[in-house]
């Protein structure tokens, strides 16, 4: 599966992702924004890679700068509950560098497009931290509606307790949106 938009190619996850997502891991923006405790090695994402494959409820993708066919991060469709018509969507990208380059609001709109257009999906979910402006301005700016909080549910790796912001987007949403 190969999904082309704008500055950007959402393509399935390979085994050969796997070290491009160990070297994720070890990213301190990824660790902070994705609540993520600890690196992995490539052996280890191989590993995950393998159940994510596995998984008919998760659509793992990487995504891909079309110019330079460099990945610049991940984004999945997750806990697709086809009776609910529901899906969570988590977005990670590699490395600071590739903030405002336009390939987070890309990669989300692709995927929603597909979700809401092809998948079947109604409602997209997401979890963000407080923390993460960057983040909760991205998913205001798409549509995303703010739905409430999940008070002191993230506990950072210093044992600091933070809320976890619960976001959404339901296909009518989207309809208006690109209409």
């Amino acid at each position: 599966m190969k999904i082309a938009y704008k500055n950007i190619i959402l393509r399935k996850i390979e085994p050969e992702d796997a070290s491009f997502l160990a070297a994720m891991t070890r990213e301190k923006n990824i660790q902070h924004f994705t609540g993520l405790a600890r690196s992995y090695s490539e052996e280890e994402c191989r590993k995950i890679i393998g159940g994510f494959l596995e998984d008919s409820n998760r659509l793992p993708l990487i995504i891909v700068d079309n110019t330079s066919h460099e990945a610049v991060g991940d984004i999945t469709l997750l806990d697709v509950d086809q009776q609910n018509s529901a899906a969570l969507v988590r977005i990670a990208l590699s490395r600071a560098d590739f903030y405002g380059k336009g390939y987070a609001r890309n990669a989300m709109e692709a995927l929603l497009n597909y979700a809401f257009s092809e998948g079947g999906i109604n409602r997209v979910e997401l979890e963000v931290y407080p923390f993460n402006d960057r983040a909760i301005q991205l998913y205001r700016k798409l549509g995303f509606v703010e739905e409430g909080r999940k008070r002191q549910a993230y506990r950072d790796v210093e044992g600091v307790f933070h809320d976890v912001i619960v976001m959404s987007f339901l296909a009518a949403d989207w309809k208006s949106v690109t209409n």
